[in-house]
């Protein structure tokens, strides 16, 4: 079967993946969870508890890429397939980028379109203590982005929720107090296709990040 290859790495993909890295060598195809930063790590008092160092906020839930969103739950939205990379570890601005692709097939001809797509997160737990001295958490990268592409970006809620969605290529982009999640998922070259996938795609997100054991962190 010929295939048309797709590339789905627009002007906000670009950025994102020029912040996770020089793009898919070097990822691991494991989701294991991340290492958080020291400065978050517990320490283990002489009754064997775990309490925070001395001065610390509790320590923020850590999630891999994986656990909020696997191949296998990505094929339930997308209706094919899925292969999948993830970081191996995080910049250190905190962020870690996972890769999914899958091919859609073109109705009416025996071609198939082939997706190469992104799902970003940057966590408070992950960023580096010389980054978050500087006030670079995730609500700061959250408003980098929007500021920086201010001129393609549209505000809307999702439960309540600030986020905004690029609007030449429906990626959706939400700050959830510690948790900044961009997604850039497309099945077909229709925008509003697009877009109420890539929503619906954060929305299970927030889903898991909210029934999670989370200490969430502003």
């Amino acid at each position: 079967m010929r295939k048309r290859f797709l590339f789905v790495l627009a002007v906000t993909l670009a950025a994102l993946l020029s912040a996770c890295g020089s793009g898919l060598p070097g990822v691991s195809s494991l989701g294991a969870a991340p290492t958080p930063s020291a400065s978050f790590l517990p320490q283990i008092n002489p009754e064997g508890k775990e309490t925070p160092p001395p001065g610390a906020t509790p320590a923020p839930r850590i999630f891999s890429l994986e656990e909020l969103l696997s191949a296998a739950e990505l094929e339930a939205f997308v209706g094919q397939p899925v292969q999948a990379t993830f970081d191996a570890e995080a910049s250190e601005d905190g962020e870690m980028c996972g890769y999914y692709m899958y091919d859609i097939p073109i109705e009416g001809i025996d071609v198939t379109d082939s997706y190469v797509t992104c799902l970003s997160l940057t966590q408070n737990g992950m960023i580096s203590p010389s980054e978050l001295e500087k006030g670079h958490d995730a609500a700061w990268a959250y408003e980098d982005f929007r500021s920086t592409y201010s001129s393609i970006v549209s505000d809307f809620t999702m439960q309540g929720i600030k986020a905004f969605y690029v609007t030449n290529n429906s990626d959706v982009h939400v700050l959830f107090q510690g948790y900044y999640i961009a997604a850039s998922f497309s099945i077909d070259d229709d925008f509003e296709v697009n877009l109420a996938l890539n929503k619906s795609i954060v929305a299970f997100i927030l889903d898991k990040i909210s029934m999670g054991d989370v200490s969430l962190t502003s």
